[in-house]
C-alpha cells in the first residue's frame, strides 16, 4: 500500500531495479471498489486510502503504535 502520493508503484526489473509510479483515474477506482466489492468496509476502504492515502508520516505513527501495543 502506498503512502503519501496515490498511484501504482511498481518496479521494472532487469540488470537493475527501477521503482516506478502511474497515476491512475482516483475517482474512477474509488467507484469500482464500492460498486464491485461485497466488504462491509469498502466505502471507508476507497475514501480513506484510494481518495487520500495516508501520509507516511501517519503510517509510521499507526505502526508505531502497534508496535507499542504488541510490547505491552
Amino acid at each position: 500500500m502506498p503512502y503519501g502520493q496515490p498511484g501504482a508503484y511498481w518496479a521494472l526489473l532487469g540488470p537493475g531495479v527501477s521503482l516506478r509510479r502511474t497515476s491512475y483515474d482516483l475517482q474512477a477506482a474509488a467507484s469500482d471498489i464500492r460498486r464491485a466489492s461485497r466488504w462491509p468496509e469498502a466505502e471507508s476502504f476507497a475514501a480513506q486510502n484510494v481518495l487520500q492515502p495516508p501520509s507516511a508520516d501517519d503510517a509510521l505513527a499507526y505502526f508505531q503504535q502497534l508496535e507499542n501495543r504488541a510490547a505491552t
